[in-house]
C-alpha cells in the first residue's frame, strides 16, 4: 500500500475474523506497519508494540512473515530471482518501453537477492555492474516537463550532451566555453541521432583494484569472496535507447547528484575530482560508451572508454512519444528569452549595487582608493595618482556599469592576473576598449557599406492596384534565389544582393517602374567567398604565408570549393542543438526534422572561443594546439547553406577547417565552420 510520507497514519484497530480474507488481512497487516514505522521506536519498544497488536502468536507470527516476504520479496518466490545470465539476456532482447517485458526484468534490478554482472577489466582493476535503479536523478527533479506526453519513471532519463549544468564547476579544464547552463525551451524529440540520448538506468559500476592481473578474479565465486573489496565508482550503467526502446549501446553517466550514505537526501558534487575512472587517473568525463549489450562484457574483457563527454551534461526527465517510444522532455519555464536578457541585466544591477566597493561603500571610507589599486590602474592604463583614483571612483560609483560573471572571469583570470590584471580592471578595460571602437566602428561601416545584404521579395502581389513587375529581369546575371513560406502558408521566393548590386538594382527597376516600390528586407549574413587557387579562408591559417601556399598551384584544388555539396560543418554552440538547427533550416513545427538531423561527434584545430559581447561565444583563429569540440553535420545543398548564413548574420563568416570526426568511424573531412569575422 503506497501512501505519501505527509500523510496521517492509518488506524491499525481493524477487526480481525476467521472469516477475514487474505486481501484484507495484508490490508490491515500494511496498516499495522504504517503505524509503527511512523513511531519510529526502539528495538524493544517495537517488540513491546508488537505483542499488543498481535497478542495471538500465529497471527504475529503471519504479520512477521508477510513483512519479510515484502522486504525480501526472493524468500516468497525463489522462481523469480534472476542469474546473471538471465538478466543478460532479458535486458539484451526486451523492449524496456514495453512494460510487460520490463516487469520481468525488475526483479534484477529492485529486489535484495540480485546477480551481478562482471564487466572486464582495465589494468589491474576489474569492473562490474551492480544492478538497480533511481540512482540517477534529473537536473531539474522538483520541475515535470511542461507535457501532453506520458511522463516516464525516473529509471528512463535523457542526457543532454550539449548542455553544460553550473555544477560542478571544476576542474577548468573541463567547462566547455559555448553550452548553455540549462534547457530553457521544450526538446521533446525522438532524436536518437541528436547530442544526447533516452536511456533506462542499469546499476551501477562498482570496481575492484588489485596488485596484479593474475590476482584478478576470473570467476563468480572468486568475486563472491571478495565482495567486501568491490568499491562504488560513482558511476551508473545504463542502456541507451533505439526508437523501439530496445537496448543500442551501454553506457556509463557519472551521478552528479547522488544520495547521502543513510540518509534520503541528494546532494550536488562540487568537488574537482569527479568522473575519473580508478584504474584511469588521466582520464575525466561524464558520460561514456562501454559496449554495445551486455553480452560483450565478461571477466577478461578488456574494458575501454569510448565517446567520451569530458564536461557536465544535463540529465532531463523522459516521457512516451507519440510513436511509443521515449523521448526526451525538457522542462520549459514559459518565459520568452528576451527575459532572460532582461533578467540578466536586472541581476548585473543588483550585483553592482550590493558589491562591497561600490561608491556607497567608498564614500563611508572617505572616498578611499587603496595605493595599490592607483599604482595598479597607473601601470595598465597610463594614468597619473589623481587621474587613476578618479577613474576607480567613478568606475565603483556607476552602478550600470557591465560587469563579467564569475565564471568568465575564472577562465581568463590565469591570463590576464599574468598581465597584472585584477577583475575589477579587466571589466574596465573591456570598457574601454568599447568605448574607443565605437566611432572607428561606425566610420568602418560606412566606409564598408558593400557588406550588408538585402533580401528582395520576388512576388509582387495579386491586388488591382498592385503593378505586375517581373522582377527577374532586374536582376544580376547568377542571381542568388531563396525560397521561403509567408505568414500564409504560401511559397514565395527572395534574391539575395549586396548593397552594389541593390543600388543597380533600383537604377534599373526605377526607370522601366518608376511608381513601383519592391518589398526590400535589409539583413545580415555570414560571407562566404572562398579561394578556388588558395587555402584562404582556413581556420588558424594565414594563407599567404610560404608554409601554407600550394606547391603547384596550377594542380591544386582546395577544398571545400565554393560550390560543393553536400559539404560538412563544424557547430560548436546553438547550431548543435537538433531543435535549432532544424528550425533554420526546414522551419518551425517539423518535430520529425529534428529526429532526422544527424550529428557527429567532432573537434577541430586552430582554433579557440572567444567571448562575443560579454555574452556569447565566437570561433577564432588560434595556434595547432588549440583545439575545439563540437558537432559535425553534412549540409545537403546551398538552400540549407543560405538559410545557416542568415541566421549566423554577418557577425561571422564561412572559412575551411579540417574536422576530425570521432566515435566508432573516425576520420578527418575537408569541411567549413563559422569564424567571427575579422574586425568585429
Amino acid at each position: 500500500m503506497n501512501r505519501p510520507l505527509n500523510a496521517a497514519p492509518p488506524s491499525s484497530q481493524a477487526p480481525s475474523t476467521t472469516m477475514e480474507t487474505i486481501e484484507a488481512r495484508n490490508a490491515r497487516f500494511d496498516e499495522i506497519s504504517w503505524e509503527l514505522a511512523s513511531r519510529r521506536l526502539q528495538v524493544d519498544e517495537y517488540w513491546r508494540a508488537l505483542d499488543e497488536q498481535f497478542p495471538d502468536p500465529q497471527e504475529q507470527q503471519a504479520f512477521l512473515t508477510y513483512s519479510l516476504h515484502l522486504s525480501l520479496p526472493h524468500v516468497a518466490n525463489p522462481s523469480g530471482v534472476l542469474t546473471s545470465a538471465r538478466f543478460v539476456e532479458m535486458a539484451d532482447s526486451i523492449s524496456f518501453i514495453n512494460e510487460a517485458e520490463r516487469k520481468e526484468l525488475l526483479p534484477g534490478l529492485e529486489w535484495a537477492l540480485r546477480p551481478w554482472i562482471p564487466l572486464g577489466h582495465d589494468k589491474t582493476t576489474l569492473y562490474r555492474l551492480l544492478p538497480a535503479i533511481h540512482n540517477l536523478t534529473p537536473q531539474q527533479s522538483g520541475k515535470f516537463p511542461s507535457t501532453d506526453h506520458e511522463i516516464l519513471d525516473t529509471a528512463f532519463l535523457g542526457v543532454n550532451t550539449t548542455v553544460q549544468p553550473r555544477e560542478p564547476s571544476l576542474p577548468l579544464n573541463r567547462r566547455a566555453l559555448n553550452l548553455s547552463e540549462q534547457s530553457t525551451q521544450s526538446a521533446e524529440s525522438d532524436d536518437i541521432e541528436a547530442p544526447g540520448f533516452v536511456f533506462h538506468e542499469l546499476g551501477v559500476l562498482e570496481s575492484l583494484e588489485c596488485d596484479a592481473a593474475d590476482q584478478m578474479p576470473t570467476t563468480f565465486e572468486q568475486g563472491v569472496d571478495c565482495e567486501g573489496d568491490w568499491e562504488p565508482t560513482g558511476f551508473c550503467v545504463v542502456a541507451r535507447l533505439g526508437h523501439t526502446g530496445h537496448m543500442d549501446g551501454v553506457y556509463i553517466i557519472y551521478n552528479m547528484n547522488p544520495l547521502q550514505e543513510n540518509s534520503l537526501e541528494r546532494k550536488q558534487v562540487t568537488h574537482a575530482a569527479w568522473g575519473i575512472p580508478p584504474s584511469s587517473p588521466g582520464e575525466q568525463f561524464s558520460c561514456a560508451r562501454i559496449g554495445s549489450s551486455l553480452r560483450d562484457f565478461c571477466f577478461g574483457h578488456q574494458l575501454v572508454w569510448t565517446e567520451q563527454v569530458r564536461h557536465p551534461v544535463e540529465l532531463v526527465w523522459a516521457v512516451r512519444s507519440p510513436m511509443g517510444g521515449a523521448m526526451r522532455g525538457t522542462v520549459f519555464t514559459g518565459r520568452p528569452p528576451a527575459m532572460d536578457d532582461l533578467l540578466a541585466a536586472c541581476e548585473d544591477l543588483a550585483a553592482n549595487v550590493a558589491a562591497p566597493d561600490t561608491a556607497a561603500a567608498a564614500a563611508d571610507q572617505g572616498s578611499h582608493v587603496s595605493r595599490s589599486d592607483q599604482a595598479l590602474w597607473k601601470i595598465l592604463f597610463g594614468f597619473s595618482s589623481d587621474e587613476a583614483a578618479e577613474a576607480i571612483r567613478n568606475w565603483r560609483a556607476d552602478f550600470t556599469r557591465q560587469t563579467i560573471s564569475q565564471a568568465a572571469w575564472l577562465l581568463a583570470k590565469e591570463a590576464k592576473m599574468a598581465e597584472g590584471y585584477n577583475k575589477e580592471a579587466y571589466e574596465y578595460s573591456l570598457w574601454r576598449a568599447r568605448t574607443a571602437q565605437k566611432p572607428l566602428s561606425h566610420n568602418h561601416n560606412t566606409a564598408q557599406g558593400d557588406g550588408a545584404k538585402y533580401l528582395i521579395k520576388l512576388e509582387c502581389g495579386s491586388s488591382p492596384s498592385t503593378e505586375a513587375v517581373d522582377l527577374m529581369r532586374f536582376l544580376p546575371k547568377k542571381p542568388n534565389i531563396l525560397n521561403g513560406i509567408d505568414d500564409d502558408g504560401n511559397t514565395t521566393r527572395f534574391c539575395i544582393l549586396s548593397s552594389s548590386q541593390k543600388i543597380t538594382f533600383l537604377n534599373a527597376l526605377s526607370n522601366a517602374h518608376p511608381s513601383f516600390q519592391p518589398t526590400l528586407i535589409r539583413t545580415s549574413i555570414a560571407s562566404k567567398d572562398l579561394s578556388a587557387t588558395s587555402s584562404h579562408p582556413t581556420l588558424g591559417v594565414d594563407a599567404t604565408l610560404p608554409q601554407f601556399r600550394p606547391d603547384n598551384s596550377s594542380s591544386f584544388s582546395p577544398r571545400p570549393a565554393q560550390d560543393e555539396y553536400p559539404v560538412w560543418y563544424f557547430f560548436y554552440g546553438t547550431l548543435a542543438d537538433a531543435g535549432v538547427l532544424s528550425r533554420v533550416v526546414v522551419g518551425p513545427g517539423d518535430e520529425k526534422a529534428a529526429a532526422d538531423i544527424c550529428y557527429k561527434r567532432a573537434r577541430v584545430r586552430r582554433g579557440r572561443l572567444t567571448c562575443l559581447g560579454e555574452k556569447y561565444l565566437a570561433l577564432v583563429d588560434a595556434d595547432e594546439g588549440s583545439v575545439v569540440d563540437g558537432w559535425a553535420y553534412q549540409v545537403k545543398d546551398r538552400a540549407e547553406e543560405d538559410s545557416l548564413r542568415v541566421y549566423e548574420t554577418g557577425m561571422y563568416e564561412v572559412v575551411r577547417c579540417t574536422v576530425e570526426v570521432m566515435g566508432e568511424k573516425e576520420g578527418v573531412v575537408h569541411g567549413l565552420t563559422f569564424r567571427l569575422a575579422k574586425g568585429i
